[in-house]
């Protein structure tokens, strides 16, 4: 069963503005390998207008598979217990909540392509252009030396609240775009699409 506050949400409760919504995601898994390893958990956020981190439009759920699906060096890393993974929301049941909060908005993340081999091989693909790997921007904003998320964020004096926890990880990508969109070439440059294009150019670096 989903949890309460995930019944019966649809995109009206939030009136949101697809056209400039758009997701920040990040999952925690099992593993890397996304042909052996499965989702764990959902953390994301919206960001509207290009320049606003909505907190209360936001999207957490952990996800069960009937029983534990990671090893005790890979609960060590996400904290998320063998209990948690087997009461978590079936997969199906997560992804329809979270395609229904989406709303089809296009989803944002650092290395976003991991979390996409994720959702695609659970079931639920995300075109392309739709969506908009974090990761390279940085690259654009630091000549190629963006670092890790972590480091990133250090750049902008972000601080984490915590590691390898999806909604945690979600909001500090969030609070990067934020600080990204405010720097050379990305300033003034909001729209999607002009992102995705900047993105598309960071890997000539």
């Amino acid at each position: 069963m989903l949890p309460s506050w995930l019944r019966g949400r649809t995109a009206a409760d939030w009136a949101r503005d697809a056209t400039d919504r758009w997701i920040v995601l990040d999952l925690e898994t099992s593993g890397l390998n996304a042909s052996v390893d499965r989702i764990l958990s959902f953390g994301a956020v919206a960001f509207v207008g290009g320049d606003t981190i909505v907190v209360g439009d936001a999207f957490e759920c952990v996800v069960g598979h009937g029983a534990a699906t990671s090893t005790a060096e890979n609960i060590a890393i996400h904290g998320i217990t063998t209990a948690q993974q087997r009461g978590g929301v079936p997969i199906a049941e997560a992804l329809s909540a979270f395609d229904a909060w989406r709303a089809d908005a296009p989803i944002v993340g650092w290395h976003i392509g991991f979390d996409l081999g994720f959702l695609r091989a659970a079931g639920y693909a995300v075109a392309n252009d739709a969506a908009l790997d974090i990761a390279a921007l940085a690259t654009l904003a630091f000549d190629g030396k963006g670092g890790d998320l972590h480091d990133v964020a250090a750049r902008f004096g972000i601080a984490a609240t915590a590691r390898h926890n999806a909604a945690a990880d979600a909001w500090m990508t969030a609070q990067v775009l934020q600080a990204l969109m405010r720097q050379p070439p990305m300033k003034g440059s909001n729209s999607f699409k002009a992102l995705h294009r900047l993105a598309a150019q960071s890997r000539w670096l």
